[in-house]
Formats: C-alpha cells, sequence, structure tokens
C-alpha cells in the first residue's frame, strides 16, 4: 500500500485538489503524505522490535493489522486534507511498520535453517504486491 502510493496521488490531485485555494501548497502536501507514511513506518521499526522482543510478536501484528485498516477506513472518509494526512499518513505508517517488524521477527522464529529462502521469497512478495496495489488502486479509484 505504501509503495504504491503514486496512483492515489492521482486521484488525491484530480478531486481533492479542486477544493483547495493554494494549489502549489497542497500539491506538496500531498506528495508529502505518501513519503510521511512510508518514514514514519521505517522510523518506528527500532521502536517496535524492542517492544516485540519484551512483550508478543503476534498481539503487535494483530495490533498492527487493525491499525491499518482502521486508517484505510478513516482515509476513505477524509474530506480535508489534515484528516487524509493523519489517518494515511501517521496512522496507517505505524501500522504498516508494526506489521512489517513483526513478520520479520515471527519468521526468524518458524524458519531458522531456511531462513534466506523465505526472506527472499518475502522480499519477492514485496515487488508482486506493490504491482497489484497498482492496478487495484486504478481499478478501485477509477482514473
Amino acid at each position: 500500500m505504501q509503495l504504491a502510493y503514486g496512483l492515489l496521488y492521482l486521484y488525491a490531485m484530480k478531486f481533492l485538489a479542486k477544493k483547495h485555494q493554494d494549489k502549489d501548497i497542497y500539491i506538496l502536501g500531498v506528495a508529502s503524505m505518501g513519503a510521511m507514511c512510508l518514514s514514519i513506518s521505517f522510523f518506528t521499526s527500532p521502536i517496535i522490535v524492542a517492544i516485540c522482543r519484551r512483550k508478543s510478536a503476534r498481539l503487535a501484528a494483530v495490533l498492527g493489522g487493525l491499525l491499518i485498516s482502521l486508517a484505510c477506513l478513516f482515509t476513505s472518509f477524509a474530506i480535508q486534507f489534515h484528516q487524509a494526512l493523519i489517518s494515511y499518513g501517521v496512522v496507517l505508517g505505524i501500522g504498516a511498520g508494526v506489521v512489517r517488524e513483526t513478520s520479520t521477527i515471527v519468521l526468524g522464529h518458524y524458519f531458522k535453517r531456511r531462513r534466506e529462502f523465505v526472506e527472499m521469497v518475502t522480499q519477492t512478495g514485496i515487488g508482486v504486491g506493490m504491482a497489484l496495489f497498482s492496478v487495484l488502486y486504478k481499478e478501485a479509484v477509477g482514473l
């Protein structure tokens, strides 16, 4: 979802920029929303790993999935820029960071001998997911 932000950027510029007075600042804000989501998810990674070592990684993964679901729901109902910035940029970024780091930790626990192969498959899945989400976004938004 984070790496396929380009199509969501086009949607936000096409439909939401009509309501905004200062279009140059709005263009910069919409572009920074996707970057903020990705940077927050990477920034929270060390904190999430430290929490998962002390507590349960499975519980953190469930909470991260819940955060991602709520962020997508809130973003779909956002009609103002600050609502989309908080829900997509911050909440989705935190949820994605939690899910990504807990999945890495759980893979390390379950696949000790074949960890390299499993991580290769999961990294390949990132590219496939980015391609699929781009098509999904295009069909869902209707651009």
